[in-house]
């Protein structure tokens, strides 16, 4: 595994959903900021997607990578070898 990158993505993770936090515990997100929060929360995915496709990938694999092949990275949500199902359900 390559663990510098995997530690740089779960930092960039960690401090956007500190931000998220800081946020509301600030009340400068309202309920009205449901856009801006998706847009936050995809943000924090892409890392964790990226910190988990990209783990066995050498530097210079990552740095030869196409766009396309990045944004796959960081759009593919990964299962962690477990049995799991996305899809949009009401939570509540």
């Amino acid at each position: 595994m390559h663990t510098s990158t995997v530690h740089f993505q779960l930092n960039e993770a960690l401090t956007h959903l500190q931000e998220i936090i800081s946020e509301l515990d600030d009340g400068r997100m309202h309920s009205d900021d449901t856009p801006e929060l998706a847009v936050a929360l995809g943000h924090i995915l892409d890392h964790i997607c990226k910190a988990w496709n990209v783990r066995e990938l050498s530097l210079e694999q990552m740095a030869a990578m196409s766009q396309e092949e990045h944004d796959r990275m960081c759009s593919t949500v990964p299962n962690f070898h477990g049995r799991r199902v996305l899809g949009e359900f009401a939570c509540g």
